[in-house]
């Protein structure tokens, strides 16, 4: 989904959204260079985590992939 938002649709950014007990996905998204942005308070008291990755500028890829490279 981070391939299509950045090639396809030409995203500068892809965020995510996580629910706080799920951190498994929460160490998958930073492993790939996610990093967290704010919380969202649910209305059935939860906790959402709001995260982003911006693509890298001028090369259509991202900072992990440069960081790879």
């Amino acid at each position: 989904m981070v391939a299509y938002g950045f090639g396809t649709l030409d995203l500068p950014r892809v965020h995510a959204t996580v629910a706080a007990p799920n951190t498994a996905s929460l160490r998958v998204l930073a492993g790939v260079g996610f990093v967290a942005v704010r919380d969202i308070a649910e209305d059935d008291g939860g906790t959402t985590h709001l995260l982003t990755l911006e693509r890298a500028r001028g090369t259509g890829s991202t900072e992990q992939d440069r960081a790879e490279g």
